[in-house]
């Protein structure tokens, strides 16, 4: 009996052990599925469910069906906010890349209801979008994120005279980068609101920090206040008059800074 009471306690122990580090280490991702969540830094960009939390929604282009949809995780989102609405049947996933094109006049849909919770009125945030192979950006407002109503705008489009360059609009700001997109290999598209200062940029390798990115690749927006304007429009790599010939593998949208 000494024994069976030995035993007992060291598991009781344990078990009470390993429920404390699971608790620290989870976050309920929509409100259903609890994960457990890693830092942006130490993402490895290969699971929705190892980044998206309560305040960070993940969408990583995993459908193989030509004109499938995809559904991310996390942000708080629930239902239809969760699903970005493919356009003119973009072909399913391949390499980790789904592929657009202007032709096709493809693109990608969102709820304004999703950037509305994520973005609107929020001192913080970032978005992070990867892609490759951007073979139009000489192609004059090429869109890469169109996400606005009126003339109030958060997107990034080619610049408006087909240099190459990213144009920059956030709120009533206009800027562009000094340095032109590569037309081949792996791009990431950021905008983040820190400190109450709003960039945008582009970086060939997976940015960890603000410093990560060169002044020449850098757009700061010349109107820092935050984003108060309901979203009406919310286009991913195209809209409706023009399209983007792109890859793209994920998009990552927070209510946190993610960049140290």
């Amino acid at each position: 009996m000494a024994d069976i009471a030995k035993v007992s306690e060291v598991a009781i122990a344990n078990i009470a052990k390993i429920s404390t580090v699971d608790i620290a280490n989870v976050n309920s991702v929509d409100g259903a599925v609890a994960t457990t969540t890693v830092s942006w830094a130490d993402w490895d960009e290969a699971s929705e469910s190892g980044l998206a939390s309560a305040d960070t929604f993940v969408c990583l282009m995993e459908n193989v069906s030509a004109g499938g949809n995809e559904t991310g995780e996390g942000g708080g989102l629930t239902g239809s906010d969760l699903i970005l609405t493919q356009v003119n049947n973009i072909p399913g996933v391949s390499g980790g890349f789904r592929q657009l094109t202007s032709g096709s006049q493809q693109r990608f849909d969102w709820t304004a209801a999703a950037l509305n919770s994520l973005i609107k009125d929020q001192s913080e945030w970032t978005i992070v979008m990867k892609c490759k192979n951007l073979t139009n950006m000489t192609s004059s407002n090429r869109p890469i994120i169109q996400w606005r109503v009126g003339s109030t705008f958060l997107d990034i489009t080619s610049d408006s005279v087909g240099t190459g360059k990213i144009r920059f609009l956030y709120n009533t700001s206009d800027v562009t980068s000094t340095d032109v997109v590569p037309s081949s290999g792996n791009i990431y598209f950021c905008i983040w609101r820190k400190a109450g200062a709003v960039k945008a940029g582009f970086i060939a390798t997976r940015p960890t920090n603000e410093s990560d990115f060169a002044a020449s690749k850098t757009c700061e927006s010349t109107n820092d206040a935050a984003y108060t304007t309901t979203f009406v429009n919310s286009y991913i790599l195209g809209d409706t008059a023009r399209w983007t010939n792109a890859f793209i593998a994920y998009i990552v949208v927070s209510k946190s800074a993610l960049f140290g």
